[in-house]
């Protein structure tokens, strides 16, 4: 009987026992990342996944392992651990975090001189679209977030990015004798890039456009969306003297008898 007992308290508190041991791992993991010293953080977030695979802590060692990445700029091995931890856990309170972290990784691994005007027609636009996209499913997804605001105005300054690459692609176009390729780049860029302070500017030139293409139509319409969405725009003003001196209205009217 005496053994009996002594087998149950010590095979009922086994379960008790690990959790204090992965109680303790944890903090120390915690201790070396609030350190700084992530490389060793990694190691043993890593060893509570193996040793403790069942506790709360091994649930979310793959967002501080990807914490850990994320402050040693080593943004794609952090994407990496905090994809995988929303693919294995994707009703934990912790998702949300981890899609902004996936997000904030993208942004913070493009190359300082994306942001810096005008970017050169031919730069490879693959990266900040892909930053676009997941900034944008984030806010879609979780917009009641604490860091909305932050996504909101990231996601401005990199589809700011995309919107002046395309603005430059389509001036490089025009003043190369290529209207309809020019006019082609200017409509997308007021479709898909609207609101971002290129409007008025990409209405005058894809006005411009037209009327190199023969399309006094379109030209006219153009000018007129500039002059009654920008009015006070400086080149609502050139567009309407664009508009008298070349006498475009007149010349659409003749085109429509």
């Amino acid at each position: 009987m005496k053994y009996l007992v002594v087998f149950f308290v010590f095979f009922f508190s086994l379960p008790l026992a690990a959790q204090d041991s992965a109680e303790s791992s944890w903090a120390s993991a915690q201790d070396s990342f609030e350190s700084g010293n992530y490389i060793d953080a990694i190691k043993q977030f890593s060893r509570i996944k193996r040793r403790f695979p069942y506790s709360k802590y091994a649930k979310i060692a793959d967002v501080r392992i990807g914490d850990a990445y994320f402050e040693q700029s080593q943004f794609p091995s952090a994407v990496e651990q905090f994809r995988g931890f929303r693919k294995l856990h994707p009703k934990h309170e912790l998702v949300p975090y981890a899609s902004w972290r996936i997000a904030e990784a993208f942004y913070e691994d493009l190359p300082p001189d994306f942001f810096i005007y005008p970017p050169r027609w031919e730069r490879e636009m693959s990266r900040p679209k892909e930053t676009s996209r997941e900034l944008g499913s984030f806010i879609k997804r979780y917009g009641k977030t604490k860091y909305i605001d932050t996504a909101k105005k990231r996601l401005r300054e990199v589809l700011r990015i995309l919107a002046d690459h395309e603005f430059y692609v389509a001036s490089f176009y025009l003043k190369n004798n290529k209207p309809r390729a020019a006019a082609m780049r200017f409509k997308t860029l007021l479709e898909d890039y609207s609101g971002l302070g290129l409007d008025p500017n990409a209405l005058f030139l894809l006005a411009k456009s037209y009327i190199q293409l023969g399309d006094m139509k379109a030209a006219t319409t153009a000018f007129g969306d500039l002059m009654l969405n920008f009015p006070k725009h400086d080149l609502s003003l050139a567009a309407a003297r664009y508009l008298k001196k070349h006498n475009l209205l007149q010349k659409e009217a003749k085109a429509k008898k």
